[in-house]
């Protein structure tokens, strides 16, 4: 019964402190590239495999990359095509692209005055 016992203890500690699913950086910014070490993407990005997705479900990824990949550039823009390092010891990796987040700022000299897209503030 002791043992038992013990047993549950530990199993129920272990349980208890097991971590949560993973999930996608809430802070990360639009257009951020994260690798990662599994075939798939969290929910939010978009695998980097060159795919076309319509501007109008995905504006704000738009105004940072424009058509620079492919698409129209009126009704659909491209991802960038990246291809993960493969390591010597498994399969290749997973480069995923944030489809929304803030937009990220820049300071447009070392005056640190922030700028938007395009210039604008």
């Amino acid at each position: 019964m002791r043992r038992m016992l013990l047993m549950a203890a530990v199993l129920f500690g272990t349980l208890a402190s097991a971590p949560a699913y993973a999930q996608a950086n809430d802070s990360a910014y639009a257009g951020e590239v994260m690798l990662v070490a599994f075939n798939f993407c969290p929910q939010g990005w978009h695998a980097t495999d060159g795919s076309l997705l319509p501007i109008q479900q995905n504006a704000q990824l738009f105004a940072l990359i424009g058509s620079a990949y492919g698409g129209d550039g009126k009704t659909t823009f491209g991802l960038p095509k990246l291809s993960g390092p493969k390591p010597a010891n498994g399969p290749a990796l997973t480069h995923c692209i944030s489809l929304q987040g803030p937009f990220p700022l820049h300071a447009e000299h070392a005056g640190g005055n922030m700028m938007g897209p395009k210039g604008h503030h």
